[in-house]
């Protein structure tokens, strides 16, 4: 006896009509992210989103909506705006998430973006104040805010792996000689005292909805984790702005003055952010060619850039 294989779209679809008790739901595709396909279910007036996963990525998606349903109830509390979780599970295989649906424009779309950078800052100060412990994007223990990592073992493992037969070496992203200057970049990072907290891992325009109200939701906690507040999340926007020139300058310049950091404030943390730049796209580079080899030449592009931005 043969079974036949549903596509994603029926899974969905059946997903929504259980939800929502009705085989008189239409659905339609919206959206797909590097670990799932996103569903718009509309049944009369009720409209919801479904995050499907790749089949491949079922056990690593749930976990990561056990960890997005937390994160988002976490910023609601604090005062961030952004869809809410109705549910999660797995179905033929697949690991789900359902979320109400928000209407409004992707923030990418916007003519005159200030407002939203504006307003993405004071979100990422909120969701610096949230309460958790431990280090990495493993949420092991949703009660108590805990994920499980070490910030010590992670530098760790980046200096001990800068050898004289590094794959970092072979592969051309750099030499033997600036091999032991990161050494000593890295080594200065271990004796820097920081402040850990939950960051969002994405902060950006196109993770936005914007309402006609002009209240901005903020989307997409997949890349969430406990790192260094408020370098981690800064890195990201600071990076989309070196490698696509977005955000501009002055939507930059609204982004840290929600967070409520001075331009002289931020050019003093700005060097420190520039070391833990190279330290993480040395490490996700890492992470490519041992998990993931098809990344090796971006990460080895992003981490040759950040090279040449510290040893200049």
């Amino acid at each position: 006896m043969t079974t036949t294989k549903l596509s994603d779209i029926k899974i969905a679809s059946k997903i929504a009509q259980k939800f929502l008790n009705s085989s008189e739901v239409s659905i339609k595709q919206v959206g797909q992210g590097s670990n799932n396909k996103n569903f718009l279910a509309k049944l009369k007036e009720r409209e919801i989103v479904i995050k499907l996963s790749f089949a491949h990525k079922e056990y690593k998606a749930f976990q990561d909506y056990i960890k997005e349903k937390w994160c988002i109830e976490k910023s609601l509390e604090k005062g961030v705006p952004g869809p809410m979780v109705l549910d999660l599970g797995r179905s033929q295989g697949r690991a789900y998430m359902i979320e109400t649906f928000v209407p409004g424009i992707n923030g990418k779309k916007l003519k005159n973006k200030l407002h939203a950078y504006l307003e993405l800052g004071r979100y990422t100060k909120l969701i610096h104040s949230t309460k958790v412990s431990g280090f990495g994007e493993n949420l092991t223990n949703p009660k108590r805010g805990i994920f499980t990592g070490s910030w010590k073992k992670y530098v760790d493992y980046n200096i001990k792996s800068l050898t004289n037969n590094d794959k970092l070496i072979k592969l051309k992203v750099l030499t033997k000689d600036q091999s032991k200057e990161v050494r000593k970049i890295f080594e200065s990072i271990t004796k820097t005292k920081y402040r850990f907290g939950l960051n969002h891992g994405d902060i950006s325009i196109w993770n936005t909805l914007v309402e006609k109200s002009g209240k901005v939701n903020l989307l997409d906690w997949g890349s969430a984790e406990v790192h260094i507040i408020p370098h981690y999340d800064f890195i990201h926007v600071l990076r989309c702005q070196m490698e696509q020139g977005k955000p501009s300058s002055k939507e930059f310049s609204e982004f840290i003055k929600g967070y409520g950091i001075s331009q002289k404030k931020f050019e003093l943390l700005k060097p420190e952010l520039i070391k833990l730049m190279l330290l993480i796209s040395f490490d996700k580079l890492r992470w490519a060619i041992d998990r993931n080899p098809i990344k090796t030449k971006e990460f080895s592009k992003r981490a040759k850039r950040m090279l040449k931005l510290n040893l200049n």
